[in-house]
């Protein structure tokens, strides 16, 4: 599961069930949506969708965590 199991990297992976306004943490591991913002008109599980907006997501939340002490 590289890059998340390198040294000093957080991993992150796909939760559907998680609300893009969130993300969950366990077993060292950050879950959040794998879905991009909604596009009107498109059902959400006809978008694209994966891990890579779970990373998305996931990175975003915790930048503004980070940025709002």
């Amino acid at each position: 599961m590289l890059p998340g199991t390198l040294a000093g990297v957080l991993a992150a992976a796909p939760e559907e069930d998680c609300p893009r306004d969130e993300y969950r943490f366990r077993d060292g591991i950050y879950y959040a949506s794998p879905y991009p913002r909604p596009i009107p008109g498109v059902p959400v599980e006809s978008n694209l969708h994966g891990a890579s907006f779970a990373v998305a997501n996931v990175t975003g939340l915790i930048a503004r965590v980070a940025n709002n002490p």
